[in-house]
């Protein structure tokens, strides 16, 4: 694990990221229900950022994620109350081999990670009645993301945190799956592949 200090949007945070697939993304090596291979532009867009430096896409967000930026030190602080634990903010982590990078939202301690989701009041029911009643099946929307930080972090747990100022916190124990991390590591390796293809293309043909 290799980690950047660097403001997440920053110049630094795009630099240490570009060219290589990032856990946010994960969804586009495996489709996160079937864990297939996943057909995607993502080579294309590691291609261009390759070729140029610059980010394939500077995405603006939604309203989601700006209320999880908005919400994340309520949740931090709400988290730390109702665990005891103590968290500390990261900027960017590559792997050693740095193919692959994360953002995780905080470290936790020695061993663990938090990733905050803030999500409209009735999203957030919905995240957490559906995890329940799919006897405890982490939403399929965040597994990969999470597996992905799991891996590149080389952590023993993740807390997935489902908040909402006028709800109860709901913080899900998240442990790392090797088998999703050999297919991840598998795709990472095509994609990659896939992505210098594409650069050799560009510049030689």
């Amino acid at each position: 694990m290799i980690i950047h200090d660097c403001l997440q949007r920053s110049p630094e945070w795009y630099a240490a990221r570009c060219a290589i697939p990032t856990a946010s993304r994960f969804s586009s090596l495996l489709t996160p229900k079937t864990l297939k291979p996943a057909k995607s532009n993502y080579a294309f867009e590691l291609a261009y950022e390759k070729l140029t430096g610059l980010p394939a896409e500077d995405w603006p967000g939604n309203e989601d994620t700006e209320r999880g930026i908005e919400s994340e030190g309520l949740a931090k602080d709400a988290y730390e109350f109702l665990t005891g634990n103590t968290c500390s903010g990261i900027g960017f982590v590559t792997n050693d081999e740095a193919t692959a990078g994360c953002s995780p939202d905080m470290l936790v301690g020695d061993d663990g990670l938090l990733e905050i989701k803030a999500p409209r009041g009735p999203k957030a029911v919905q995240l957490y009645c559906e995890y329940v009643l799919a006897g405890n099946a982490i939403p399929a929307e965040y597994h990969l993301q999470i597996q992905g930080q799991l891996m590149i972090c080389e952590k023993k747990w993740c807390d997935l945190v489902i908040f909402h100022q006028g709800l109860e916190p709901k913080i899900i124990r998240v442990l790392p799956d090797q088998e999703i991390h050999r297919l991840l590591r598998e795709q990472i390796t095509v994609i990659l592949s896939d992505r210098d293809k594409c650069v050799d293309i560009m510049r030689n043909r």
